[in-house]
């Protein structure tokens, strides 16, 4: 019995020497080492539409750090991290109808592969008590990815979770989701979301941001297929319309180019660019900014 209290207690202690060490090197890597970042003039942020929608390799210094699915708080948290080691001249970042929707906050919650996504992203820039009283937060999933990702194993490019892999693309077409992405997007069962008021909010932090660090922001809007776009409920065009208003008052640029036609070969998707859409939506921007 002794000999097995003391083989309990070893194995104990090994186990908080482990986790000890483990935790220590991990902390300093994801919390307090300098973000590594290669300097860049444009920087393009945001989710899966300007990830598939514009080529970095097609400006003169560019960088695509967009994520699949990303609403606009984790976006901000990131550019908050990324700003304090490099500063880029320019910020585009996606602006469309369903960014502002309800259905990001339940990214955090309801949704559970989301959530797990977005906490394996954003478990070294998070700030979620900032936004518990407007989102529900699955804390218990929450804490558990942070300890797994700080304590199971050493690590040090914890970095690369919230910067992600930057643009990818493929050249098949096919738009037959487009009711599957409306849905998905912009009703809960067969209710309409209500605006997200978070989104709406950290959006406009970001350009705060921008404005506090003197980086121009220029908010895109990807084309989208009119099969999808026809769909999208009248209240999201309206409060896409006001909020584009103004933005545009305060004299922040808007390239809203949602609703043009383009042939069917150039989407991914009934709500994504292929590579081939790309290489025209990034030639559309390039002309905006004059790059």
């Amino acid at each position: 019995m002794n000999k097995f209290i003391k083989q309990v207690i070893n194995f104990l202690l090994i186990l908080v020497i482990y986790c000890t060490f483990t935790g220590g090197f991990n902390y300093y890597h994801a919390f307090i080492k300098q973000l590594k970042f290669e300097q860049t003039n444009i920087l393009i942020a945001g989710d899966s539409h300007t990830q598939k929608a514009l080529n970095p390799s097609l400006f003169k210094s560019a960088r695509n750090v967009s994520q699949p699915a990303e609403p606009y708080v984790i976006t901000y948290w990131k550019l908050n991290r990324i700003f304090k080691s490099n500063i880029p001249d320019t910020l585009i970042l996606a602006f469309t109808h369903h960014s502002i929707s309800g259905f990001n906050d339940i990214k955090f919650s309801t949704n559970k592969w989301a959530a797990k996504e977005m906490f394996n992203r954003s478990y070294s820039i998070e700030r979620f008590a900032e936004i518990q009283n407007d989102v529900k937060i699955d804390w218990h999933l929450k804490n558990i990815i942070k300890l797994k990702n700080i304590l199971l194993f050493p690590k040090t490019n914890h970095h690369s979770n919230f910067i992600g892999k930057g643009y990818n693309n493929f050249s098949k077409s096919d738009i037959n989701d487009f009711k599957t992405a409306i849905k998905r997007h912009f009703y809960n069962n067969d209710s309409i979301y209500s605006f997200s008021k978070t989104s709406i909010e950290y959006l406009n932090k970001i350009i705060h941001l921008c404005n506090e660090k003197n980086v121009k922001i220029i908010l895109v809007s990807p084309p989208v297929h009119e099969k999808y776009f026809n769909l999208i409920p009248d209240i999201y065009l309206k409060k896409f319309d006001s909020l584009k208003t103004s933005f545009k008052n305060q004299q922040i640029s808007v390239f809203d180019q949602s609703d043009i036609s383009l042939p069917e070969s150039m989407y991914l998707n009934s709500d994504h660019l292929n590579s081939e859409g790309a290489v025209f939506f990034t030639s559309k921007v390039k002309d905006y900014i004059q790059d």
